[in-house]
């Protein structure tokens, strides 16, 4: 993630070192430069994050980003439970629910303490957010 003067960042190729990045590489990667505040996400920045974050931090299986919502205003609203049926894993909702805390609080300075925590969600509000997307907890 590098980050930008005009309070965005790219999430993208773009992070990469100019040594390892040839004109090769122009016609298959596209900067996506992301508002550092994700109130302020669109749809493509919802996207391009959810990519970032799957590539960055090795997520498996990879993030889907049709199965998030298209700004980040409603992912503002996540329990760490929608993060996990987002996301489609425990390990990657978990990541995803803390880096977007960690976003969250560099932009705003409010902390989400029960998205950084380890606590896990309750079983029952789990069973009842699995089952609304039609998927059994994995």
């Amino acid at each position: 993630m590098q980050h930008d003067e005009d309070n965005s960042w790219c999430a993208s190729d773009c992070a990469k070192g100019a040594e390892e990045h040839d004109s090769s590489d122009d016609e298959d990667s596209e900067q996506i430069y992301v508002p550092n505040n994700p109130l302020e996400w669109t749809a493509e920045h919802v996207s391009a994050w959810t990519l970032w974050v799957s590539k960055n931090f090795e997520i498996f299986p990879p993030l889907e980003p049709a199965r998030f919502p298209n700004g980040g205003e409603e992912i503002a609203k996540f329990t760490k439970a929608d993060f996990w049926v987002c996301a489609g894993s425990k390990a990657g909702g978990d990541t995803c629910a803390k880096h977007f805390a960690h976003l969250m609080q560099r932009a705003t300075g409010a902390e989400d303490k029960q998205l950084y925590n380890d606590v896990d969600p309750d079983r029952a509000q789990r069973e009842s957010l699995f089952a609304s997307f039609g998927v059994t907890e994995a």
